[in-house]
């Protein structure tokens, strides 16, 4: 597991290193963030996207001049952005209306969907789909996704959702930061964030428990979620009455919530060892 020590080195101006510990330690390796590599990219993306875990809401808090550098296409006038300047609500509602499943301007979509998270989630597609993985409404989502947990669980959700692991793995921080942002925003900070995590990230546990192997149960425990495949995911499925094909899809992935919520666990839509245990009867 992460030590607080750690924390407080990779965030040095955080000033609630213990609180965001324990978030990051519970709900990571649920969601494969389960290697060294893979919490270095997730914590270096992170420390920057929030400025060390410190603003979970975007700022939007733009003048006229900044408007048009960062949209000129949206602001070609500086007449046209004065209309919005230091109006974080109304240049929200405007700039991200009708994208990312977003209604338009009048909707208050831009506004109410906004950046939030130390990943910054953006946009009612992204809500919608974490809402629906958690068990929540995407209005519920929306608010919790401001909370020091939901600021955690969103970034997790979105990189096993994105499958950010992969670059991660090859140590592929433009890749990583492609997927992340859409382009190479702050690319250098984000190589700087990478380089400083893994100098203090070094073999840490990630408390996976395994299952010794028995002719019933041949299987290594790990925690699944959607998009992983194998055996284990068929073992899963024919638990819960599903057509068997291997594949963890959103029918497994709903059916799984549904387990979750009788047996009165988190309603993640993800399979820790634990529940797996308790599922497979092992």
């Amino acid at each position: 597991m992460l030590s607080l020590e750690q924390l407080r080195e990779i965030i040095p101006n955080n000033k609630e290193p213990d609180a965001w510990l324990m978030y990051i330690n519970r709900l990571a390796p649920n969601y494969g963030i389960d290697t060294d590599l893979r919490m270095i990219g997730f914590l270096s993306q992170s420390i920057f996207e929030s400025n060390q875990f410190n603003d979970l809401f975007e700022n939007l808090n733009y003048s006229a001049k900044r408007l048009r550098e960062v949209w000129p296409k949206r602001f070609p006038s500086v007449s046209f952005a004065l209309q919005y300047e230091r109006n974080p609500q109304k240049i929200a509602n405007y700039v991200y209306a009708n994208r990312m499943g977003n209604g338009d301007e009048t909707s208050g979509d831009g506004w109410k969907f906004r950046g939030r998270g130390v990943k910054q989630l953006t946009g009612r597609n992204n809500y919608t789909a974490f809402a629906n993985c958690i068990g929540k409404t995407v209005d519920e989502a929306a608010v919790y996704a401001g909370t020091k947990e939901g600021a955690i669980e969103t970034a997790c959700w979105f990189w096993k959702e994105n499958n950010l692991s992969r670059f991660a793995d090859k140590q592929d921080v433009v890749g990583l930061t492609k997927a992340i942002n859409g382009g190479l925003n702050g690319l250098s900070q984000r190589e700087y964030h990478w380089n400083k995590v893994k100098k203090v990230i070094k073999n840490i546990s990630y408390d996976k428990e395994e299952v010794a192997e028995t002719p019933d149960t041949p299987l290594q425990l790990t925690p699944l979620g959607y998009r992983d495949t194998g055996e284990l995911v068929k073992r899963v499925q024919e638990k819960l009455g599903l057509s068997a094909d291997g594949i963890f899809g959103r029918n497994t992935q709903q059916a799984v919530r549904n387990w979750q919520k009788t047996n009165q666990y988190p309603i993640s839509g993800y399979l820790t060892v634990k529940q797996l245990q308790e599922l497979l009867n092992v």
